[in-house]
């Protein structure tokens, strides 16, 4: 992510203290350095969510610039809305994300991903949660203007997919067969991966195309299973303590 536009990639992290950090690589693209870290500010303040920060970086109103999703340990999701630009974001509100007009509350540690998940041209949102599962909701409004009621748990061909707890998941064709694969972090460490067989749909109240391969495919360290796919090579020039 390159988070201050000058062609290098950056870091947003969140964390068990609730704020949102910002690490902007001070080397090259290909080699990126990561010296000291600003933090994102909201309403005026430094952003703190309480405990186990999750942030999601989308254009979720599609005016071309980025807005930010943090998920936290409660399972809210908040929707910071950016009212300035790419260069100079800015956010005067912290909202929370709203499901049948009430709170959108997952049962605990929310971590929100964004996708167009039934392909129909608008945006869904999956999220993970303390109970290991994903949660998904379907965009029953617009795609510049969101809207849910109610979610559904992924399943797989062996039923609902469970991580174990809190759960990260991650959408990427990771076998560059044309077909959104889907990988999940969790507690234990393990990062879980589906493959799809097809394109992803869903039909019957469950994903309709993934088969499990693994379901358990690769023991990483912890913290990096819950970064959820930030590489060894970016994460090896990280100074100072995460």
């Amino acid at each position: 992510m390159d988070w201050n536009l000058d062609g290098k990639k950056d870091l947003i992290l969140g964390g068990g203290e609730g704020r949102v950090r910002i690490y902007l690589n001070a080397n090259t693209d290909a080699d990126p350095v990561f010296n000291s870290f600003g933090v994102i500010v909201a309403a005026g303040k430094p952003l703190d969510v309480g405990q186990g920060s999750v942030p999601y970086i989308v254009d979720w109103n599609n005016d071309g610039t980025r807005d930010l999703l943090v998920g936290e340990w409660y399972g809210r999701i908040y929707l910071l809305i950016n009212t300035g630009t790419n260069a100079d974001p800015i956010f005067p509100a912290k909202p929370f994300i709203l499901d049948g007009g009430s709170l959108l509350q997952l049962n605990g540690y929310s971590a929100p991903y964004v996708v167009d998940y039934d392909r129909d041209g608008k945006k869904d949102l999956l999220s993970g949660a303390t109970d290991g599962m994903i949660h998904f909701y379907k965009n029953i409004g617009t795609d510049e203007d969101p809207q849910f009621n109610g979610s559904t748990l992924l399943e797989d061909d062996l039923g609902v997919i469970d991580a174990g707890n809190y759960s990260k998941p991650e959408l990427s064709d990771w076998d560059y067969d044309g077909f959104m694969d889907l990988l999940c972090g969790g507690q234990s460490g393990n990062v879980h991966y589906c493959h799809a067989i097809g394109p992803l749909a869903i039909s019957d109240n469950h994903l309709s195309a993934l088969r499990k391969l693994d379901r358990v495919s690769e023991q990483v360290h912890q913290h990096l299973a819950q970064l959820a796919f930030v590489g060894a090579d970016v994460a090896r020039h990280i100074r100072g303590n995460l």
